[in-house]
């Protein structure tokens, strides 16, 4: 009769389960166990990744939907914010996270035409009943310079822009008072 022991057997059938093998059965359930804890690691670290990011657009959100923080208003000329020109139309201005006082102003219908901009509180001792947006002009030359909000009862002011101060400079320089106008259009 022909005996056959593990040792003699080379190949698939001495490491495939079927005859015993040389290791202790140990090895086995510990690289097992090393393998299931690294894939539990993974999934945890995945779920509270998910939980962070979920957590920073909810807290983003539910920042940008606070009373007052958005005022539209359709504006019928091309304007100055800083140093840039924007076009007449529909616009949203809005906080820029936390800070009452950094602020964007966004065309509605042509996102790409956007302005951020910082402005400082003015002291008013008048109660504002209506959000506004405030302009300047000179001639055919209109620059926001102020922004009213009834929903948080304050009023924020931008600083000249450069080319602002050049037109107040040029007009004084001609011996006359700076010709500006202020324009207030309402605001929702």
């Amino acid at each position: 009769m022909n005996c056959v022991n593990s040792s003699s057997l080379k190949g698939e059938a001495a490491g495939d389960g079927w005859l015993p093998s040389n290791k202790p059965e140990g090895d086995s359930l510990r690289s097992l166990t090393h393998k299931g804890r690294n894939n539990l690691r993974g999934k945890l670290l995945n779920t509270i990744l998910a939980l962070s990011i979920l957590t920073v657009v909810a807290v983003a959100t539910a920042s940008a939907q606070l009373p007052g923080t958005r005022t539209s208003a359709q504006i019928p000329f091309d304007f100055i914010v800083g140093e840039q020109t924007l076009p007449a139309g529909m616009y949203e201005l809005r906080r820029l996270g936390d800070d009452p006082y950094l602020l964007l102003i966004q065309n509605v219908d042509d996102r790409r035409e956007v302005a951020i901009f910082i402005t400082t509180r003015v002291d008013e001792v008048n109660l504002i009943r209506q959000s506004a947006l405030v302009f300047h002009q000179y001639g055919d030359v209109y620059f926001l310079a102020e922004i009213r909000s009834r929903y948080e009862g304050i009023s924020r002011e931008l600083e000249p822009s450069k080319q602002e101060r050049r037109m107040e400079r040029g007009l004084a320089s001609n011996n006359k008072a700076p010709q500006s106008e202020s324009v207030t259009l309402i605001a929702n």
